[in-house]
Order: structure tokens, then C-alpha cells, then sequence
């Protein structure tokens, strides 16, 4: 499965958008003054602006080579703090998967990016530029019943089960695009921030 496009609300528009745009560096392919998209390798993040006395934050992750980690740790950290554990911002991601990096946005949007293996390296040139990105490989949704919700995924998305109980939390798809299911109050990974539902609108292939 693969994240096509991910539309999420925000209270902070304008601030997303320089952030992604231009502390990021994304292009831009879309703005308005109800929202904007950026283009993030083969997917696209969307934003549009919350009701007014709304105030959402996603989970969310993009992905990229491992062997750009080195030179992404870099490039990121000169641009925004990078959460740490035991003072490194690298972070083994569960099972062996891959390493990953993690920031909070403006809007307290909790964003990942992982790094794997076998994910293709568009310029192997040991430097990293945002077009190393790969694209969205991961969205986090707080439900009231984890089940129940997982279920309507899989037969909406034709997709299956991969890790999880069901109940504590379901994670869909593969590791090139998978929903993660939780409670609401899961307590989101690295930071333990509690989680809450906001609407959320996901295009796959």
C-alpha cells in the first residue's frame, strides 16, 4: 500500500506552511487561503485550516534511505531541534526496521522519518536534499474502538492486518504505507504525548 495523499486540518495555516516549504524545503504545489499542499516524493501532505476553536496534531512519518541518515541527521538538526532520547536524536524504530528521526512541527504535529533498508536512494551521492524523501509512509489515527475502526480499514483499503491485537493497536498495510490505529490517550511514540482524534482524509494506491 501506497500513501497517495494525506489531508489533515491545522490552527496554524500559515506557520505550516513555512515550515514545510521553506524550513523543510518541500515544494510547494498548492496554496490558498483555506490550505495548501506540498509534494513529499511520491505522496502529498495537504493542510487545510481547522475550525477556529480547534487545535489538531497528527502522527506522522515520512521515509527515506538508510544510507542518508547520516547526512540527514545533519541537514535536519541545523534546522529544527530534533526530539532526543539519551542524548541522540536517533531513534531504533520497533523489530529492527530501520532507524528514525523525529521533530515536532509549529502546530505540535508529532512527524517521523524513517530509515530503511531497501527503500531506493534517488541520488546515492552520500549528500541529502529534500527530494530524498520518499514520500508518506505512516499515519496515526485515534479512534474510540481500535477493532472496530481497523476492520472498516480493511475492507475500505483491501488491506490487512500486519502488526497489532486489534486492541491496544492495529497497524495496516506494509512497510510502504500502513495506518496506525490506537485509542484515544495512547500515548504516542517517542514522546508520550496523548493521542486525540481530528479528521483526517487518506488517498492510497
Amino acid at each position: 500500500m501506497k500513501i497517495v495523499e494525506l489531508r489533515l486540518e491545522t490552527h496554524l495555516l500559515t506557520e505550516l506552511q513555512e515550515f514545510y516549504g521553506n524550513v523543510l524545503g518541500l515544494e510547494v504545489v498548492q496554496k490558498s487561503r483555506r490550505g495548501f499542499t506540498v509534494k513529499v516524493g511520491q505522496s502529498r501532505l495537504h493542510f487545510t485550516s481547522a475550525e477556529d476553536d480547534e487545535t489538531p496534531f497528527y502522527h506522522f512519518s515520512f521515509f527515506f534511505p538508510i544510507g542518508k541518515l547520516k547526512a540527514f541527521e545533519k541537514w535536519l538538526s541545523g534546522r529544527v531541534n530534533l526530539i532526543e532520547k539519551n542524548g541522540s536524536p536517533i531513534f531504533d524504530l520497533p523489530g529492527g526496521q530501520g532507524k528514525a528521526l523525529y521533530l515536532e512541527d509549529p502546530a505540535g504535529n508529532l512527524v517521523g522519518f524513517m530509515a530503511r533498508d531497501g527503500v531506493p536512494d534517488i541520488s546515492p551521492n552520500g549528500s541529502f536534499a529534500p527530494k530524498d524523501l520518499n514520500g508518506i509512509v505512516q499515519i496515526g489515527i485515534a479512534v474510540d474502538n481500535v477493532r472496530l475502526f481497523a476492520e472498516h480499514l480493511m475492507g475500505e483499503f483491501n488491506t490487512n492486518l500486519w502488526k497489532g491485537d486489534m486492541k491496544k493497536m492495529a497497524v495496516l498495510g506494509s512497510e510502504d504505507g500502513m495506518f496506525t490505529v490506537v485509542p484515544v490517550g495512547h500515548p504516542w511514540f517517542p514522546t508520550g504525548k496523548r493521542a486525540d482524534y481530528y479528521p483526517t482524509v487518506v488517498d492510497v494506491e
